[in-house]
């Protein structure tokens, strides 16, 4: 009987490993998806984080005069969520947006205009709906 067990236990073992190895592809998938995920959480929370700094030092005033160029705004507070050119006042300006980057239309956003130079010339801040 002991041996029958043993010759059972051997089996089930061989074929669960066969089991294993035959979908090891997507097993390895999936793991890295996980991975993935993970790593993708992390940086929602770092964006979060640093958008939750920035709206606080724009309450403590001051701003334009503390964070003076896209070099120093990026450094204390990351890369914004979307960058694009723009047109104003017949002068072109690159426009930086910082907002929560997964709430789209219920978050609060902030709008930076730089010349050129990389010097910021304005910034406009909307409050969420």
């Amino acid at each position: 009987m002991r041996t029958y067990f043993l010759i059972a236990a051997a089996l089930m073992m061989t074929l669960t490993g066969c089991a294993k190895l035959e979908h090891l592809d997507q097993l390895l998938i999936i793991k890295d998806y996980s991975a993935s995920k993970d790593l993708q959480r992390k940086e929602v929370n770092t964006q979060n984080k640093n958008f939750e700094k920035l709206l606080a030092s724009l309450q403590e005033g001051n701003f334009s005069q503390r964070f003076s160029n896209k070099k120093k705004i990026k450094e204390e507070f990351g890369a914004p969520v979307i960058s694009r050119g723009e047109e104003r006042n017949g002068k072109e300006y690159e426009v930086w947006l910082y907002r929560y980057p997964t709430r789209y239309n219920d978050s609060p956003k902030v709008y930076f205009y730089f010349d050129q130079e990389g010097q910021l010339k304005d910034l406009v801040q909307y409050q969420a709906p």
